[in-house]
């Protein structure tokens, strides 16, 4: 039973709190997903740096990852990256064994299982707030959708992505108000 591991961006929180590798956190996850190996968040995170030319300046909020650098990432880690054309592709493509990386409004639409336990304590000192987020999810015959959060621990409970309904799936892609697929880059093999 293929399930979808957590590349965690939490082990990069910088002074201050800044959090700002959710990008190649996720596409560590996806590509790792599409590849059968094991690439890091920190493996993401300098293949970013070598994809874009940008360093992160530490306790800095700027650093955050486009979905076409998400392309950029991707290439770097080993796989391929590509725009869905519509919600279908995005569809069609995870059962074909690809990842996605969704650009997200954290954890605007998100269903209970999916918001980790570090989110909980962020909306606790932080009531309300949603901030642009990358996350992952992939397809399993045995299990269905799974979607991955980078602030998930990616240990004990929060080792694996979450499963999620296909619904729930698009309701998250489109927490940012446009059409679902606009937000989503596939990940498949080179």
């Amino acid at each position: 039973m293929p399930k979808l591991v957590i590349r965690s961006q939490l082990p990069y929180v910088e002074k201050g709190g800044v959090l700002d590798d959710c990008g190649p956190s996720s596409a560590s996850c996806a590509s790792s997903w599409v590849l059968g190996k094991d690439i890091t968040a920190g493996d993401g995170i300098a293949a970013k740096e070598k994809a874009t030319g940008r360093k992160d300046q530490p306790g800095v909020p700027d650093n955050g990852t486009s979905l076409s650098e998400i392309i950029k990432v991707c290439k770097e880690l080993g796989a391929a990256g590509r725009w869905a054309k519509d919600w279908e592709d995005v569809v069609k493509s995870l059962k074909a064994g690809c990842a996605i990386v969704i650009n997200v409004q954290a954890a605007k639409n998100y269903p209970p299982q999916a918001i980790s336990a570090w989110h909980k304590r962020f909306i606790g000192r932080h009531a309300g707030a949603t901030y642009g987020h990358m996350t992952a999810a992939a397809w399993s015959e045995d299990l269905g959708f799974q979607f991955a959060d980078p602030t998930f621990t990616g240990k004990g409970a929060e080792k694996y992505a979450v499963v999620v309904s296909e619904k729930e799936l698009k309701a998250i892609a489109s927490s940012k108000g446009d059409a679902p697929h606009s937000r989503c880059i596939i990940v498949k093999k080179p």
